[in-house]
């Protein structure tokens, strides 16, 4: 896959930043998606624990996410972006300094209040392009995304290597590879921040209005991701672990099957963003 052939013709400065970030997001997701629930294995935590765990994450961000954007308008986007790098950075040593279960689902609720804040990427990063620019920019941005968790996903291979050739525990050999991903998903901020350097908000609104125009509308698209988020997370949040107990499969063989699904996934990105820009 060639990103340069869906790119948008002019990235400006502020952008490639902004995708800078995006690309050490996806790495560290991608080492993350891998590694993090195996480690948790490797440590005594049982499947019912893991799953109270990861849903401090997708709870906090549920209920956040709306009122986020209402701070936004608020406040300014740039606010928000600090709450999102603030609470990734208490979240890391939480995660990596801690084997409490109490410490855990505390990083995770703090991870969840990060993905809730970055609810304004989105906007952050149209304000860079012009309208006609708006589909290229956003195929790039996904596909870029995807394409670096794969990549990421792909490097599971190191910590069955650190235990084979370095004598490494398996626990220890996880917990050392969540710490590399850990330093890609705090630096990511570091771009964000500096793509927003010269960026100008638009005027704060007075007051903590919320007036939906598209009621009906806005309910049947959040009734339907909350169904497919469920049903993804019932059968899906776990999967790492599970067939790491039911089948012995360690992270190397887990970064390529990851590796493999989301390269696919960004070959949709590409094409949607073709048959948008033909199709309208």
């Amino acid at each position: 896959m060639n990103l340069r052939s869906i790119a948008p013709d002019d990235i400006p400065a502020p952008a490639k930043l902004f995708l800078v970030g995006v690309v050490f997001n996806g790495i560290g997701n991608g080492i993350f998606n891998v590694v993090m629930q195996l480690y948790f294995a490797s440590i005594g935590i049982s499947s019912a624990t893991l799953g109270s765990i990861l849903m401090m994450n997708a709870l906090s961000a549920a209920i956040l996410t709306i009122p986020m954007g209402v701070l936004a308008d608020r406040y300014g986007k740039k606010r928000l972006m600090y709450i999102c790098a603030g609470s990734l950075i208490v979240a890391v040593p939480l995660l990596l300094l801690t084997k409490s279960v109490l410490m855990f689902r505390l990083a995770f609720l703090s991870i969840g209040v990060s993905n809730a804040a970055a609810v304004v990427f989105s906007p952050i990063y149209s304000s860079f392009f012009d309208k006609d620019e708006m589909d290229k920019a956003f195929g790039f941005f996904f596909a870029l995304n995807i394409a670096t968790i794969s990549l990421g996903s792909l490097l599971g291979f190191v910590p069955p290597l650190l235990v084979g050739r370095f004598g490494f525990s398996l626990s220890f050999s996880y917990w050392s590879f969540l710490a590399f991903g850990a330093v890609f998903f705090v630096s990511q901020n570091f771009f964000y921040l500096l793509a927003m350097k010269d960026y100008k908000e638009s005027e704060a609104r007075k007051g903590f209005s919320f007036n939906l125009t598209s009621k009906d509308l806005v309910f049947k698209i959040s009734l339907i991701q909350l169904l497919s988020a469920a049903s993804v997370g019932v059968f899906f949040s776990l999967f790492p672990f599970y067939v790491n107990k039911k089948f012995g499969l360690e992270s190397d063989a887990l970064g390529g099957l990851f590796f493999v699904a989301n390269l696919l996934s960004a070959g949709v990105q590409v094409l949607s963003s073709r048959v948008s820009n033909r199709l309208g």
